[in-house]
């Protein structure tokens, strides 16, 4: 009921032309997630997503406007038909342009990928944002500061991949998120370790409560964060200064520049 409400509400501002559907607008880039990804939320332990029982059948990414339309009749049943139209439409194209700004930035990098890989980046990147929480826009502003979108990058400490996860790390999120986890080859596959990343982040954030923390944590390690703040030693935040700093900058258009 409660999510019926704000979708009216959000559908209203939206005809009135109160708001529009730039994600900058933290509204607007959960409902854009909401009817275009296959969303989850956090309850009672467990992660779960109301679109399936909806529709009583597992929903894979979709950026069809027929798709958007059938979950706004379910939300929204006193929109007129041109209304329900105007905003499908809206929300598909908002999705839309992130994923090709995404593909664009992508393309400023040499990822090591075969090319049909690469092409499914931006999508990823998209869907697991959505999944955890986070503005597309962040996670690339992470991967493009951790290994410059090189797939194969590894650092000095081992962390492997786009985000730059070590394996003991990821061998507690594989089992947190039910990932089928052989060796630490699979953080060399850009989409166990963006949907690895992103879910970390996410954790990270819940824990601290603010994002500056968490990014210094997931660079730095959680146990390291916490220690220095039980102590009461002041730390530089150099890492998240950076990330959020090129975020802004992403925000902004100017990533062509970057």
């Amino acid at each position: 009921m409660v999510l019926k409400n704000y979708l009216k509400y959000f559908a209203k501002l939206f005809f009135k032309k109160k708001i529009d559907l730039s994600f900058k607008n933290l509204s607007c880039f959960f409902l854009v997630g909401l009817l275009t990804t296959n969303i989850y939320f956090y309850s009672e332990g467990s992660y779960y997503t109301p679109l399936k029982k909806i529709f009583h059948k597992d929903i894979e990414i979709q950026k069809n406007e027929d798709f958007i339309k059938e979950i706004i009749n379910n939300f929204i049943v006193d929109l007129e038909k041109n209304q329900e139209n105007k905003l499908a439409e809206a929300i598909y194209n908002e999705r839309s342009k992130t994923e090709n700004m995404i593909k664009e930035i992508i393309n400023n990098f040499n990822t090591g990928l075969k090319k049909d890989q690469e092409n499914k980046l931006a999508e990823i990147i998209y869907k697991e944002s959505i999944r955890y929480g986070h503005d597309p826009l962040l996670i690339v502003a992470i991967i493009s500061t951790e290994s410059s979108f090189n797939n194969w990058a590894k650092s000095k400490k081992g962390a492997k991949g786009l985000m730059q996860i070590l394996p003991v790390t990821a061998q507690e999120i594989a089992k947190e998120t039910n990932i089928n986890w052989k060796n630490d080859n699979a953080l060399y596959n850009p989409f166990i370790n963006i949907r690895m990343g992103s879910y970390y982040l996410s954790k990270l954030n819940l824990i601290f409560e603010d994002i500056d923390l968490a990014l210094e944590a997931y660079n730095r390690g959680p146990s390291k964060i916490s220690h220095m703040m039980k102590k009461g030693k002041i730390f530089h935040k150099r890492y998240s200064r950076k990330v959020l700093s090129f975020y802004t900058t992403l925000k902004e258009g100017d990533y062509k520049e970057t």
